[in-house]
């Protein structure tokens, strides 16, 4: 996963490295690293947003929704803590994470126990302004990503369907 501005490294080494250990170990013993360089995390599964560009609403038909249980989440946090190779933790995936009120709370508590980890939320901003900068700055993101997908309006509105542009 690459985002602008971000350089992920496989724990202390750069990514070319991590890239170089994984391919050797798949040649050699026709296995991959035991951890991925980057842990996609999606605490909810729905999305305010119903873009052209996005699997999202043909996901969401086929498998089931739902919010991820606390629990579920802590013992993921230890175990990316443990992972001595995993970089970063991304909140993204065929959702809108700011739908969760307690996205940045899931954040906080992620960094609490793996600060070495990157932590970066992927949104598309419209729901941003439910939320305090105080309550963002103390969660200790690493990134936040605002996904507009295009350069214009009109392009805006074409793609992003249900989403408001002024608001974002």
């Amino acid at each position: 996963m690459a985002v602008k501005g971000i350089a992920y490294s496989y724990g202390r080494l750069p990514l070319y490295l991590y890239l170089i250990r994984a391919y050797s170990k798949l040649l050699a013993f026709g296995k991959c690293l035991n951890s991925p360089l980057v842990l996609q995390v999606q605490t909810q599964s729905f999305c305010n947003g119903r873009c052209s560009i996005c699997p999202y609403r043909i996901v969401s038909k086929k498998l089931d929704q739902g919010a991820m249980e606390w629990d579920l989440f802590a013992k993921i946090a230890r175990e990316l803590a443990s992972e001595t190779h995993l970089s970063a933790v991304v909140f993204e995936l065929h959702n809108e994470p700011l739908i969760d009120k307690r996205i940045f709370d899931w954040v906080k508590h992620a960094k609490s126990i793996a600060p070495d980890k990157r932590c970066a939320i992927v949104t598309n901003g419209e729901l941003l302004d439910n939320f305090s900068l105080t309550d963002i700055r103390q969660s200790k993101v690493d990134s936040l990503v605002i996904s507009l997908n295009a350069h214009s309006r009109e392009m805006y509105e074409s793609i992003n369907n249900g989403l408001d542009y002024d608001r974002v």
